[in-house]
């Protein structure tokens, strides 16, 4: 079960990394207006794109590494 989690925490600092052009864009206006929230937030069995902790809502951008 440690494997795993180690695995899912690996793939969570990747996609940091490597942002779509959209996530890019969509973090950029957040940024700009002071909205506070989380990029690839690991939530259980899921890595979530952006994560709003105030209101607990998360944004998922589907792009091409879906398909």
């Amino acid at each position: 079960m440690r494997d795993v989690e180690l695995f899912r925490q690996a793939a969570t600092v990747k996609l940091s990394k490597n942002k779509t052009f959209y996530e890019q864009q969509l973090e950029a206006i957040l940024k700009e207006n002071n909205i506070e929230f989380e990029t690839q937030k690991l939530i259980k069995r899921y890595i979530v794109d952006f994560y709003f902790p105030k209101n607990k809502v998360v944004i998922e951008l589907d792009g091409i590494q879906h398909k």
